[in-house]
C-alpha cells in the first residue's frame, strides 16, 4: 500500500482520535475505526500524515498557551474582587494585614519574611565643585588617558589656608 498523498476525512478522524486519546495504543485505534492495526500503522506513519498531525498539534498547543495567561488574569481578577468583598463584610484586622503584606510583595513593595528588603535602594553621591574643579578633574582623567604622569601636588608649605570667616568673593 503506498503512501496516501492526501488525507481523507478518515485519515482526519484518525488524527482527532490520536490526539484526544495520547495515552492509548494503536491497538484500540485500529479496533475503534474498524481497521487491522498494519493498514493503521502505515497510514500513521507516511510523511503526509505526520506532516499534518506535527501541524495539528502546533495549533493546539498554541491556541491552549495563548489562553492560559488570560485564564490567569481572569482568575485574578474574581479573586482580588472575593477578597475585597470578605474585607467590606469582616474587617478583620488580621486578615487585613495579610492581605496587605501579600499584596505589598506581590507588587515588590515591603520586606520580606526575613526583614530583607524586597526594594533595592540605590544610594547617589553627588560632589559639588567650582568650574575649576571639574576643569582640572577632566584635564588629570585626559592626562591618565593618554599615559601622563601625575602632576606633583604642591607642598603642604605652598598650600593657601582661607579662614572660614573670611569675606568670600562674589
Amino acid at each position: 500500500m503506498g503512501e496516501p498523498n492526501k488525507l481523507s476525512l478518515t485519515h482526519e478522524a484518525i488524527m482527532d482520535w490520536i490526539l484526544v486519546n495520547p495515552e492509548k495504543k494503536l491497538k484500540e485505534c485500529a479496533a475503534t475505526f474498524g481497521y487491522s492495526q498494519s493498514w493503521l500503522s502505515s497510514i500513521i506513519n507516511s510523511g503526509a500524515f505526520q506532516a499534518k498531525l506535527a501541524e495539528r498539534r502546533l495549533e493546539i498547543s498554541s491556541a491552549v498557551a495563548l489562553t492560559i495567561p488570560d485564564k490567569l488574569s481572569a482568575i485574578t481578577h474574581v479573586a482580588l474582587d472575593n477578597i475585597a468583598a470578605h474585607i467590606e463584610k469582616n474587617p478583620d484586622p488580621e486578615f487585613s494585614l495579610k492581605v496587605l503584606q501579600k499584596g505589598m510583595e506581590g507588587l515588590g513593595m515591603g520586606a520580606k519574611a526575613n526583614g530583607a528588603p524586597l526594594l533595592q535602594q540605590n544610594q547617589m553621591n553627588i560632589y559639588l565643585g567650582t568650574k575649576e574643579d571639574l576643569a582640572a578633574a577632566r584635564r588629570l582623567i585626559l592626562e591618565q588617558q593618554q599615559g601622563i604622569p601625575p602632576a606633583i601636588p604642591p607642598a603642604i608649605e605652598d598650600v593657601k589656608v582661607i579662614p572660614s570667616d573670611a569675606p568670600t568673593e562674589g
